[in-house]
């Protein structure tokens, strides 16, 4: 158990700088203020953090490799907090073997007021009570050879899958499942198999069809990197595929949304701080896939953006986070051994908030606070429309807090 005086270090540090803070760090986000920091003892890692009506459901990573699922409220009251039986690693690092890569864990809430646990080819769908109402282990049956990137509605309710095929090489892939688990379609591409092909996100257009984006990373000497843009109909046909070079080496796409002016920006981020120009980028343009304009993330050094974290406000205008190192092996980035916890003073993580108008050009950047390693990653809209900031804090010597700020916009 926590002493007082552990809890009263912690809210000292706030205060008092660390001689291994970096120098030019700008001044503290206000927003770090209104930060409240939750009981939990036992965390490795935050993870993401997923609205529903009145409720968000947190997860995080204990010291366990278990994942655990806490509920609170809008006010950020505790609801329950569970185990389901999910493993973060499948096949744990040994003496003898590295790890295997986690097989991401993607969480919707539904149109049944639950949310949907999909990880491999398991569906699982929990209420707010935390009882689980529906189990399959086969509902999105041949997604165990596949690294999910995103989990979303699709027409008609359906769920529409995306990311990277890995079958004869790398490929891009969208499928499209019913709510009672029948596969309408499936659809790959990919640039080149040796590399890695993955879409990311989609968006709804007025005609019926998504605006289809992912990335492609090469493995091979000579060919670049580069973004994708293609429209997907309702019954699965894939239209021409737009490739677009980009600087960034070792880069994935994250989120998609729509602009006022009824553009498109798409964030693309640096896997880990060691990838060429590591910093993370919102590229514009229009859904014919003409690129407008290109903005630069680039507070610090590097800055990666997780696969949560920007979203778009009630004014139209976005909200999104960045952190300088990444503390969470993410799908396409674990290669070896995982680390038995976040980095922790020796090399301090920050995490910042930034925003950018409704025309989704970048406005302004700040950081949480720079006199304790901060890891703030996911960004949700709550269904009263403010806006929920999740993460976790290590203050010097201290356990790792799951943290939480809430924000109107």
């Amino acid at each position: 158990m926590k002493t007082k005086f552990s809890y009263l270090f912690l809210l000292l540090s706030i205060f008092v700088g660390l001689s291994s803070c970096e120098k030019d760090i700008p001044e503290t986000n206000p927003l770090a203020h209104e930060m409240k920091l939750l009981s939990d003892n036992n965390v490795k890692w935050a993870r993401n953090a997923v609205a529903g009506e009145g409720v968000v459901l947190l997860t995080y990573i204990d010291n366990n490799d278990n994942y655990q699922f806490k509920l609170i409220d809008n006010a950020g009251s505790e609801i329950w907090t569970k185990d389901f039986g999910y493993k973060f690693q499948i096949t744990p690092a040994s003496g003898m073997t590295s790890a295997a890569p986690d097989t991401v864990i993607n969480i919707l809430y539904d149109i049944d007021n639950t949310f949907a646990i999909f990880r491999g080819s398991t569906l699982k769908k929990i209420n707010h009570l935390g009882e689980v109402v529906f189990s399959d282990a086969f509902f999105l049956d041949g997604m165990g050879i596949a690294r999910v990137a995103k989990v979303m509605l699709g027409n008609q309710d359906s769920y529409l899958v995306l990311g990277e095929l890995l079958i004869s090489g790398s490929r891009a892939f969208v499928s499209e499942y019913s709510r009672e688990g029948h596969q309408n379609f499936l659809k790959t591409y990919a640039v080149n198999v040796n590399g890695v092909n993955s879409f990311t996100d989609a968006q709804i257009l007025d005609n019926g069809k998504h605006l289809l984006t992912g990335t492609f990373e090469s493995k091979t000497e000579g060919l670049s990197s580069s973004f994708l843009i293609t429209e997907l109909s309702p019954d699965g046909d894939i239209g021409t595929i737009i490739q677009n070079d980009i600087e960034c080496v070792s880069c994935i796409g994250r989120q998609l949304h729509r602009t006022v002016n009824k553009k498109y920006i798409y964030l693309i981020s640096a896997i880990d701080e060691n990838s060429s120009n590591a910093r993370s980028r919102v590229y514009h343009f229009t859904d014919s896939g003409s690129i407008l304009n290109v903005d630069s993330l680039d507070l610090s050094v590097s800055n990666l953006a997780s696969s949560q974290s920007l979203i778009q406000n009630t004014d139209g205008s976005f909200s999104g986070l960045i952190k300088t190192r990444n503390d969470i092996p993410d799908y396409l980035v674990i290669t070896g051994s995982v680390p038995l916890r976040p980095e922790t003073y020796t090399v301090p993580v920050y995490s910042y908030y930034y925003t950018l108008n409704e025309k989704g050009v970048v406005q302004n950047k700040a950081y949480f606070n720079s006199l304790y390693s901060n890891y703030f990653s996911t960004i949700a809209r709550l269904s009263d429309n403010r806006v929920l900031i999740y993460g976790a804090v290590q203050s010097f010597g201290e356990e790792i807090k799951l943290a939480i700020i809430f924000k109107q916009v």
